[in-house]
């Protein structure tokens, strides 16, 4: 007779069919661009960057590009077959890290059903690290050297081979040239060779730790590779409170909470395994302790711990004393109610983005914006362009030569966090920001923040960027663009500048036509560039019919 897990295999390939739906959710990184700039730099100039060339803050200053084999092989993917290419390879890699997860579930002695719940919780429970990243890599190594270190684990005590020390070399030596991930690989390493240690199994694993840990400098840049994550950790406090992927595990954050049942349960498994059996491996509980405590604290790290937390659960719950035929009624309760848990989740959170599938998702990045900007450059070329963090990427990749941007993803550019987030507090922080950095171009996003003024909301803009010195020379759903009066000549201005028809202001210039304080020609004039600019794109058409719309409600009103 087969047991209930094996029988439910329509809910079982239920779970496969959301992981594979999560696996397959378009590109959403936006800093896969400066790695791209670095690759295209690397292929022009053929040479490893070591300072930066893509800013106007941090030109000329040292840069360790410890992901340069990652970025080389992206450009090559991109160049092969542009943005659905580079989703291809995203699939590819994460379902070979499924591939590796679903072997250590099944070497934990987890049946069908749990495997294939199993990976629907991994995929939901690392939802951040669900896009083209270079811990893909990372995290395709991690599941196998820990899936290696198990099967050592459960082996007899045994030395290594001079194949096993020549693979760790070689091993952790692309690792160090893909990501610097690797600090986990050497991490989870550790943790297994000071379990030998303990158990008098032998020093062979400290001695493949050492190995490991010197075969990470073979890399372009030496030691900096550890240089870097060190500095990068001594930062993280200053980091999570502005970057987003560096926060800590909120349970305020629904999207998060598939992580904290897998830590839950993991824990609740390892705490059963130790009461009823009092044999839990000493490795497990160092392991779940070890990468739970980053996971928690960052949401960037979070997939790591749930990568073991997963296969240790498994082996924690796995009764060697019960025949699988009789399996007990509230695991069986249990299973289902995750599982349907799990899909619930899945349909309110991920399903959205295949309403409109693309492979690229251009959510965060200002396509609009930039390509004004290009437009432009002959007239905007060498003036200091101002931008928020996570745009930089996107900019610095597609604005031509000569239009260095002010910040992008990249560690170079941590000191500048907290002055942003200042300048972005109040208009007179923002002013002194802009004069005391020379900012001639703001880019900024479009964002519903409004200041009440009579009976009127105004939009922050008007505040922040006041007309008298700032012209709007462009706006789109994202961004706006904003150009210094005194840096441009007035018939550029004049011919681009938009000054009644303003995003999320569209109430106060109808006034003002309406009172005859300004002109409905005026009004005319900002419409028809925008509907130029606009008419016949795919997805800002709308606004382009809307806004005729409101300029003949504004004419029709406006006085004879």
């Amino acid at each position: 007779m087969r047991s209930w897990a094996e029988r439910g295999s329509g809910f079982a390939y239920a779970c496969l069919a959301g992981t594979a739906a999560l696996l397959c959710l378009p590109i959403g990184n936006p800093d896969i661009f400066w790695h791209l700039s670095a690759a295209r730099w690397m292929a022009e100039h053929r040479a490893f960057p070591r300072t930066d060339w893509l800013s106007s803050t941090m030109a000329g200053r040292p840069w360790c590009d410890f992901e340069w084999l990652t970025e080389l092989l992206w450009h090559a993917v991109h160049k092969a077959g542009g943005l659905p290419a580079l989703w291809a390879l995203k699939v590819l890699l994460l379902a070979g890290a499924a591939a590796l997860l679903w072997r250590l579930l099944r070497e934990a002695g987890a049946p069908f059903f749990d495997r294939c719940l199993g990976l629907l919780l991994w995929a939901l429970a690392a939802a951040f690290a669900n896009d083209l990243r270079p811990e893909n890599f990372s995290l395709i190594l991690f599941l196998a050297l820990f899936l290696k270190l198990e099967g050592r684990r459960l082996a007899p005590p045994s030395g290594f081979s001079p194949r096993e020390a020549a693979a760790a070399v070689a091993v952790f030596a692309l690792w160090a040239n893909l990501h610097a991930g690797f600090v986990f690989g050497l991490m989870l390493l550790g943790i297994f060779a000071a379990g030998d240690l303990l158990r008098r199994r032998g020093p062979a694993l400290a001695f493949l730790l050492l190995l490991a840990a010197a075969a990470a400098l073979l890399n372009p840049y030496g030691g900096e590779v550890y240089a870097v994550p060190a500095r990068h950790a001594a930062e993280l406090p200053e980091l999570s409170r502005f970057i987003r992927e560096w926060q800590e595990t909120s349970l305020l954050q629904h999207w998060l909470w598939p992580f904290w049942a897998v830590l839950a349960l993991s824990f609740a498994a390892a705490l059963w395994r130790q009461l009823r059996r009092r044999d839990l491996p000493l490795e497990h509980l160092a392991v779940l302790a070890a990468f739970a405590l980053p996971g928690v604290r960052h949401v960037r790290t979070a997939v790591y711990f749930v990568s073991v937390a997963l296969p240790i659960a498994a082996a924690c719950l796995r009764d060697s004393g019960r025949s699988p035929e009789r399996e007990p009624r509230l695991p069986t309760f249990l299973r289902a109610a995750l599982g349907l848990a799990a899909g619930a989740f899945l349909c309110w959170n991920f399903l959205a983005p295949y309403k409109r599938f693309r492979p690229f998702s251009p959510m965060h990045v200002p396509v609009h914006a930039a390509r004004f900007l290009a437009d432009e450059a002959s007239a905007l070329g060498g003036l200091r362009l101002l931008n928020p963090w996570h745009w930089g990427g996107y900019l610095g990749y597609a604005l031509p030569a000569g239009m260095p941007v002010f910040v992008d993803g990249r560690y170079i550019f941590h000191p500048l966090l907290r002055p942003l987030w200042e300048a972005n507090q109040t208009p007179e922080a923002m002013a002194e920001f802009l004069d005391r950095n020379a900012i001639d171009v703001a880019v900024t996003p479009r964002t519903p923040q409004f200041v009440v003024t009579g009976e009127l909301k105004r939009p922050f803009y008007l505040f922040f960027f006041p007309k008298e010195r700032w012209a709007l020379v462009h706006f789109d759903d994202k961004a706006l663009v904003f150009a210094r009066r005194s840096a441009l000549p007035a018939a550029w201005l004049a011919d681009r500048e938009y000054r009644l028809f303003r995003p999320d202001d569209l109430t106060a210039a109808y006034r003002m036509v309406r009172e005859g304080k300004a002109s409905a020609a005026d009004a005319a004039r900002d419409v028809r560039r925008f509907s130029l600019r606009f008419d016949g794109d795919p997805e800002l058409s709308g606004l382009a019919v809307a806004a005729r719309q409101w300029l003949r409600s504004v004419s029709e009103d406006a006085p004879r």
